[in-house]
C-alpha cells in the first residue's frame, strides 16, 4: 500500500504526530496521582498482614496501629505501547519500611483512551530490563 500525501494533508498529517504526544503525556500526566494512591493501598495493606502475621507468630494479637506509607522517591520508565514500570521509594510512618525493602517495582497496565488499568507489583528484572 503507497500512499502520498501532498499540501493540506501532509501538514495535517505531520500536525498529528506531535499532538498525539501531547495527548498521550497529558493523559499519562493526569492519572499518575490514582496509580499512586492504588500502589500506596497496596503496600499499606502488605505491610499490615505482614505485622499481624508477626504478631500470630509471636502469640499475641494485640492490634495493629496505624500506618501511614508515603513514597519519597517515584520514577517511571514508559513509551507509548508499553507497560510502564514505576519504582518507588516507600517510607511506613516516615521510616524505612520494615520488610527491609529500599525500593518496590510495579508495573501498570496504561491505555491513553482507557486510562490506568490494573497496576501489580514485580520485581527488580522488570525495571532492569525495561
Amino acid at each position: 500500500m503507497n500512499v502520498k500525501l501532498t499540501g493540506w494533508k501532509a501538514v495535517a498529517a505531520l500536525a498529528m504526530v506531535p499532538l498525539y504526544f501531547l495527548y498521550y503525556h497529558a493523559s499519562f500526566s493526569a492519572g499518575m496521582p490514582y496509580a499512586l494512591d492504588v500502589i500506596k493501598t497496596q503496600l499499606a495493606g502488605s505491610y499490615y498482614m505482614a505485622e499481624i502475621e508477626r504478631q500470630k507468630a509471636e502469640g499475641a494479637l494485640t492490634g495493629v496501629e496505624k500506618i501511614t506509607v508515603s513514597l519519597d522517591d517515584v520514577e517511571v520508565k514508559t513509551f507509548l505501547r508499553k507497560r510502564p514500570v514505576i519504582r518507588v521509594k516507600p517510607l511506613v510512618n516516615g521510616e524505612p519500611p520494615p520488610d527491609g525493602k529500599e525500593y518496590r517495582y510495579f508495573v501498570a497496565d496504561y491505555s491513553p483512551l482507557i486510562g490506568w488499568g490494573a497496576i501489580y507489583e514485580t520485581g527488580k528484572t522488570a525495571w532492569s530490563l525495561w
